[in-house]
């Protein structure tokens, strides 16, 4: 039981092509074609008008996650009825790297929810949080728009203003390190 919502920033490789035979065959994802390129922001903000779910997401194009994750994420935040959830990730070159680097200890076993100082030092990708879709609108959480880092002042209201935070202590997200990437 999932939403997904794919953007295609005016893609110029077979990103379009793809998208559309995966829509074909899987009626949970729904894909908005852009003529021109807008930026991340603008298609999260986009995302946040659009989703139906009771949570969101966000995931970047070029990175990969445990299989797992949603299903513990959301498990999480059901037990918790909390408004967010947040969990470490690795950063790799090679996918090989993912197995032996999924092991080493996540830094947030040491770091309490309550610790929004601890919190915020935090890097602050919106892709290592599932948070409650309700509290984000209410919130009215936007991502700044021709931001390269548009994630930081989100991170930064998220953990500030919102009261109850579960942590997820395990490496679960994949950040694809690439020499040509924005940041």
């Amino acid at each position: 039981n999932i939403e997904v919502i794919c953007f295609d920033d005016a893609s110029t490789d077979n990103t379009a092509y793809i998208l559309k035979q995966i829509a074909k065959t899987d009626s949970r994802l729904k894909v908005i074609f852009k003529s021109k390129n807008e930026g991340l922001a603008v298609a999260r903000n986009e995302a946040l008008e659009l989703a139906r779910g009771k949570y969101i997401c966000f995931v970047d194009g070029d990175d990969l996650m445990d299989k797992n994750l949603f299903e513990k994420a959301y498990t999480l935040a059901e037990q918790t009825n909390c408004n967010m959830v947040l969990w470490d990730y690795l950063t790799f070159w090679d996918e090989y790297e993912i197995k032996s680097k999924k092991l080493e200890l996540s830094s947030l076993v040491s770091i309490s929810d309550k610790d929004k100082v601890a919190l915020l030092e935090r890097p602050a990708f919106t892709w290592i949080k599932l948070i409650k879709t309700e509290t984000i609108r209410n919130l009215r959480i936007q991502f700044p728009k021709g931001l390269t880092k548009q994630d930081i002042p989100v991170h930064w209201e998220l953990i500030i203003k919102i009261d109850r935070i579960a942590i997820l202590p395990e490496r679960l997200s994949y950040y694809r390190q690439q020499p040509n990437a924005t940041s």
